[in-house]
């Protein structure tokens, strides 16, 4: 039986390199406008790390006894954000990162004035440059090398229904991804018995895909200020049967996501990173 399952959705840290340095131009061959953290972006994330760790000891859930899994944005900045949150969680062994697709950034003309590369060719590259510094990354987390992404394109332009779409299918499919690893027993190369731990997802996104996420998940429109790096909990609520030979509960299928935080950003007010 599954211990528990929680979804924590983190929107990226405010200070993007681009917005403190003015100076900062993407490389062309990159084909996307795409930033990475200031120095200040990634203390704010590490200090949500710490706090994600507060928000799992609200439901006794101990962190030795948890598998973190890193849904990310491919977006340079959210993977410096997960990275940052890493630091924080001081978690490494039982950590891992996949970067997926379905949670980047909204691509609307507001934000893009082109976008000349795919989703998978931004994917690879940013697996390559994990890869090339595999030393330093493996501290605070594990790369899932075998990931296969629920999506593997990017729409541009694209329109905030289609962007809403996006989410919803990324919502869905990631309670198929947890059951997958649970029926597997394994996350990455790591293999365990995953029926005994407790699974957090922590999906790094943008701001339009945090309101996106709970409007999915709460069934109803949603369009919240999102605070950066403010933190939303969402939690697996099961419907319990009762086990007609041995007389113990146990959990059926037709159990809930329930939204019991909605972007919390407390963490880091009266602080220098606020």
């Amino acid at each position: 039986m599954e211990r528990g399952k929680f979804a924590h959705l983190v929107q990226l840290a405010p200070d993007q390199l681009d917005h403190v340095d003015k100076n900062w131009q993407a490389d062309p061959s990159d084909g996307i406008w795409d930033p990475p953290l200031s120095e200040k972006g990634q203390l704010q994330s590490q200090k949500t790390g710490a706090y994600l760790i507060d928000l799992l000891r609200e439901k006794d859930v101990k962190l030795e006894n948890s598998t973190i899994v890193f849904l990310c944005s491919p977006f340079q900045r959210c993977i410096d954000t997960a990275m940052g949150i890493a630091r924080g969680l001081q978690h490494a062994k039982q950590t891992f990162l996949r970067l997926e697709p379905s949670a980047g950034e909204w691509m609307t003309e507001r934000f893009f004035e082109d976008v000349e590369c795919t989703a998978q060719q931004m994917v690879k590259r940013k697996i390559q440059d994990i890869a090339r510094n595999h030393v330093e990354i493996s501290k605070i987390l594990s790369m899932d090398w075998q990931y296969s992404p629920i999506r593997d394109e990017f729409v541009f332009p694209e329109k905030r229904v289609e962007m809403e779409e996006r989410f919803d299918d990324l919502r869905r499919s990631m309670d198929t991804m947890i059951a997958c690893d649970v029926k597997a027993n394994r996350i990455g190369m790591l293999k365990q018995d995953m029926t005994r731990r407790d699974i957090v997802v922590v999906l790094v996104t943008h701001a339009a895909g945090i309101n996106a996420l709970l409007g999915s998940y709460k069934q109803e429109s949603t369009l919240l200020e999102t605070p950066y790096c403010c933190v939303s909990r969402v939690r697996y609520k099961p419907s319990m049967a009762e086990d007609s030979d041995s007389g113990e509960e146990d959990i059926t299928t037709n159990g809930q996501w329930v939204v019991d935080m909605e972007v919390s950003s407390k963490h880091l007010k009266g602080t220098s990173l606020a």
